[in-house]
């Protein structure tokens, strides 16, 4: 069995298992980070032969140049979280007596670096919205800071330009802009 078939075996059984079920947006969330931060570079390597090595230089290039599509690496967060779906297959793994060690727990995770978040009120986000508006960016750039907004409502808007319009309207009346 190899560590692709055996993270999508786990990731498939947390979803609908009782006692360690996820959540289907957390799955989803687990498929996309197998696909592009797992597979391509440990994959294809078989479950018992994952050494410590395998996972340091995993790390390395992920850290280096693990964007999918582009140059450059991924974000210290994201091979974080990686490294913990990894991590968690692969204790499954012990438990089952698939493997004698867990490869990763030798290896520790990705250090993260803690930023300061910095909570605007509506005061501080309304200027660059007004600046914004009718831009399709507004949606991309600021749909972390929109209260109420869910992710499907800002996907109908994006990438249409008529749409831009409906768009601003929605957020004039989401921030009682005039």
């Amino acid at each position: 069995m190899t560590v692709a078939e055996h993270l999508r075996a786990r990731v498939a059984q947390w979803e609908t298992s009782g006692k360690r079920k996820i959540s289907a947006k957390t799955a989803e969330r687990y498929r996309e980070l197998i696909k592009n931060q797992i597979v391509p570079h440990l994959g294809t390597k078989p479950l018992q032969k994952l050494q410590a090595s395998d996972i340091e230089s995993w790390h390395t290039t992920l850290l280096i140049s693990g964007r999918k599509g582009s140059n450059g690496g991924i974000s210290a967060r994201t091979a974080k979280h990686a490294y913990r779906v990894l991590s968690k297959a692969l204790k499954d793994a012990v438990r089952h007596n698939l493997i004698a060690k867990n490869a990763v727990s030798d290896e520790g995770a990705p250090q993260v670096e803690d930023e300061e978040i910095i909570i605007l009120t509506n005061d501080r986000i309304k200027e660059p919205l007004l600046k914004l508006t009718g831009h399709r960016i507004i949606l991309v750039r600021y749909s972390p800071y929109l209260r109420g907004v869910r992710r499907g409502e800002l996907r109908h808007f994006a990438g249409h330009r008529w749409r831009a319009t409906i768009a601003a309207v929605f957020l004039r009346r989401l921030w009682r802009i005039r």
